[in-house]
């Protein structure tokens, strides 16, 4: 269980403001938890190799006591979520490659280079973006601009 509270999560920069600390601890996140969020998204890339065998992390305790039977393969929801972030990576194409080297070389969410950061916050979210990568670079960089300063 993380100690962030991502099933009602309302977005990454409340985690932030509540906590900084957490950024450059592991954390651990199950699969009911996943929302694509920043330290979701590098959770998930740092165990990608676990994650391509059908495995979830170690960590993951089921919470249910008693036995059932599964409509679906153990294997399944870790190939659902690595799936889906390989899909958002694949736009990002340079960055999020450069993501994925940089968070299997251990670095932190404070070490990230910027192209590696803005492949991080283009794929989070509950949704993929509409807009190509590209176009919300563009379109990041112009709400900067309008944003008045005090």
């Amino acid at each position: 269980m993380s100690a962030l509270n991502c099933t009602d999560c309302q977005g990454y920069s409340k985690c932030i403001l509540n906590n900084p600390v957490i950024l450059d601890t592991e954390d651990f996140f199950s699969y009911s938890e996943v929302r694509f969020c920043p330290f979701q998204i590098m959770f998930l890339l740092s165990h990608k190799e676990l994650l391509e065998t059908g495995e979830w992390p170690p960590e993951y305790k089921d919470s249910e006591s008693s036995r059932r039977i599964n409509p679906e393969g153990r294997f399944v929801k870790p190939m659902i979520a690595l799936a889906e972030l390989t899909s958002r990576l694949e736009t990002t194409g340079r960055c999020g490659e450069l993501l994925i080297t940089q968070i299997e070389d251990g670095r932190s969410f404070h070490t990230l280079s910027d192209g590696a950061r803005e492949a991080l916050f283009y794929c989070s979210g509950y949704r993929r973006r509409q807009l190509t990568f590209a176009q919300w670079l563009t379109d990041k960089k112009r709400r900067k601009r309008k944003t008045p300063r005090p």
